[in-house]
């Protein structure tokens, strides 16, 4: 590996932190958060000192700490996991189109959020399309998840019984109690029936949907699908009218 190194010489060499997801060659910035920059020792070139299981990085000229509220840091891959995690949350740590390629090439025909990322992506309806079209995998799967791009398919579904008193709330501009495990799938049900954006700001709404989260994932797991159905039916009253025809 070292012999190799000094063969290609600094211009065309790179060294690759798998650990911690950086690039860096000769030509490129490091982008370092100002949380690590506490737990690395920096030294400078022609100042270096072996000692065995101390962090350290070599400095050519200078390093700055820049502010984490400003800066795009990209994380290696998304997971389905991810993508109802993270847009509940409202960010994209993972490039926005790593998203989309999850969805279709992992989801296996799952109703995952996708609109949201194809804003953040700055897609169109048609390159939002032709980007999953690109994807590795069948026509069939292709064909699914276009249609849920142009919204020809929708996770729109009808709510019934128990569903419908929190269906009204929610139309009505108020955030349906919480407390058990039945009221989450109501709750999750009544969302799905949503034609329209209720009253109810979106942070509000997202906030809901943690909470029915957290009481879902700790009680009755196996009705998670419902629930992350109501987070796409959002992902789509929210994010598909702002991605431009």
């Amino acid at each position: 590996m070292v012999e190799k190194l000094l063969r290609l010489g600094p211009r065309d060499a790179m060294i690759a932190d798998l650990a911690g997801g950086v690039l860096s060659g000769e030509k490129h910035s490091i982008v370092i958060g100002e949380d690590l920059l506490d737990r690395i020792k920096f030294i400078r070139e022609g100042e270096f000192s072996e000692k065995s299981g101390e962090t350290t990085l070599k400095l050519v000229g200078e390093v700055q700490a820049i502010n984490a509220a400003t800066a795009v840091l990209y994380k290696g891959f998304a997971t389905t996991a991810d993508l109802s995690a993270d847009f509940l949350e409202e960010r994209s740590p993972y490039d926005p189109k790593d998203y989309i390629r999850c969805a279709v090439e992992v989801g296996n025909g799952a109703w995952l959020p996708m609109h949201f990322y194809a804003q953040k992506a700055s897609l169109n309806r048609k390159g939002f399309a032709n980007f999953i079209k690109s994807t590795k995998v069948t026509a069939k799967r292709k064909e699914t998840y276009v249609a849920r791009a142009l919204g020809t398919s929708s996770a729109f579904h009808k709510a019934s019984g128990g569903a419908l008193p929190a269906l009204e709330e929610l139309k009505g501009g108020k955030i349906p109690s919480l407390v058990n495990i039945d009221e989450a799938a109501n709750v999750d049900r009544a969302i799905r029936n949503l034609e329209t954006k209720p009253h109810i700001p979106l942070k509000n709404l997202l906030s809901l949907l943690k909470d029915c989260w957290s009481v879902v994932e700790t009680i009755k797991p196996n009705i998670l699908g419902v629930l992350i159905k109501a987070i796409t039916q959002v992902d789509e009253l929210y994010f598909s009218s702002k991605i431009e025809d």
